[in-house]
């Protein structure tokens, strides 16, 4: 698996900008990350530890060739593992199912249960070219999305998976060494699971994805 497709000789192929019907494919766990002090917009951030999660999608009606085969184009975004008010998280998880989530969803809400969910996905380029995801948004009813191409890739470090983890891009792979969870597999950590419950059921809304 790989975080950005690639054309033969090595070149990233970004995904095109736009609003691009997208399935979610794979929750990677990454633990806890270390982000040294920076500015931002002139004021100071502190360094700082914080739980991270990497989500990726594939854009089923914007294909790109791949070792000469026409394949989704793919998007992917690191998130901070929060559920604050003003969390990027919990925004794009809110706009994706069209609902805002109450206090008992989120002390209960397990976020594998975005693997093989349609959404909206608005890819915007930076300066240097580089996709990015901008925002989510709840698929508009009777929009149909493709089956899914990518194998479905769920990593939780709270609940390692060894065969799991091989499928994950050496790069990432990396990244999750890096945290203490990695670290000490042998003591609890945290992961994903919210609750011991890992897919509540709150209500009998069809419509809402997760």
């Amino acid at each position: 698996m790989s975080l950005t497709v690639k054309e033969e000789g090595g070149n990233f192929v970004q995904c095109p900008a736009g609003n691009h019907v997208s399935r979610c494919y794979a929750v990677i766990d990454l633990g806890t990350q270390h982000q040294d002090a920076f500015t931002w917009e002139g004021a100071p951030i502190a360094a700082s530890d914080k739980p991270q999660g990497l989500i990726m999608w594939e854009c089923p009606n914007e294909l790109v060739e791949i070792e000469g085969e026409m394949k989704p184009a793919g998007i992917s975004k690191f998130y901070n593992m929060f559920f604050t008010d003003r969390a990027s998280l919990r925004i794009h998880l809110e706009n994706w199912r069209g609902k805002n989530f109450t206090k008992e969803e989120l002390d209960g809400f397990y976020i594998g249960n975005l693997i093989g969910k349609p959404c909206m996905v608005n890819v915007v380029h930076t300066d240097k070219g580089k996709a990015k995801v901008a925002g989510i948004a709840a698929l508009p009813k009777g929009i149909e999305v493709p089956p899914q191409v990518n194998d479905s890739i769920l990593f939780d470090l709270g609940d390692y998976n060894q065969e799991t983890f091989d499928k994950i891009s050496e790069g990432i792979q990396n990244i999750i060494k890096k945290s203490p969870e990695w670290q000490a597999l042998n003591q609890p950590a945290q992961g994903f699971r919210q609750t011991e419950n890992p897919a509540p059921d709150f209500d009998d809304d069809s419509d809402i994805p997760f």
